[in-house]
This record gives C-alpha cells, sequence and structure tokens, in this order.
C-alpha cells in the first residue's frame, strides 16, 4: 500500500497519488495484512486513517491483519480507525497457535 503511493513521487511515475489510493479505497472489500509493519511514519498514520475513513464512509468492507497485543491496539492504528472498527465490525483476537509453527505429520 505505502509503496504502491510512494511510487507516485517520482519524476516517472505511471499514476497520481489520487490513482494510487483509489487502487485501496475503490474495492468493495480490502484486506490489509501485517500492518504493524510499518516504519511508524506520521505520513503513513495519515495515508492509513484517510483510506480507511473514505472507505468508511463509502461503506466498503476493510479488515486490517495484523500481530498487536490488544492493549496496543489503539496505539498502533490510532483512536480514528479503531473507532471505526468498533462501530462497523469489532476487533478480533486471534490467539490460536501459528499454523507456521506446526509441523506437518514426519517431518523431523
Amino acid at each position: 500500500l505505502f509503496m504502491a503511493i510512494k511510487e507516485t513521487y517520482g519524476d516517472n511515475a505511471q499514476r497520481s497519488e489520487r490513482a494510487a489510493m483509489d487502487l485501496f479505497i475503490k474495492p468493495d472489500f480490502l484486506v490489509i495484512d501485517e500492518v504493524q509493519e510499518r516504519a511508524g511514519t506520521e505520513w503513513e498514520q495519515r495515508l492509513l486513517t484517510a483510506i480507511v475513513d473514505k472507505r468508511y464512509a463509502g461503506l466498503k468492507d476493510t479488515i486490517l491483519v495484523g500481530n498487536m497485543k490488544p492493549e496496543s491496539v489503539q496505539a498502533e492504528l490510532g483512536t480514528s480507525i479503531c473507532s471505526r472498527a468498533q462501530e462497523t465490525g469489532g476487533i478480533y483476537i486471534a490467539d490460536w497457535t501459528s499454523f507456521r509453527a506446526k509441523k506437518p505429520r514426519g517431518v523431523a
């Protein structure tokens, strides 16, 4: 998401910033995985909030997936995003054992 937007800032950009943002605003359903893997800059937070807000206003479903402790979700995502999530669906804690950590039968 952030890389697609940053690509618009170069001299040889193939699309505008608005067109790049629309890639994430227009779909009826969007999943953003590994949302915690951000640099944590103010620019990233504003951009993520703007995209979630525009999707919220357009009644579009959005799922944000991240490896965060429940008590750190609001600090990571911000009040605005968490407020919209609580209103329209919620925050779900998936605290089961990692599927990647499980070894298939017969593998040492």
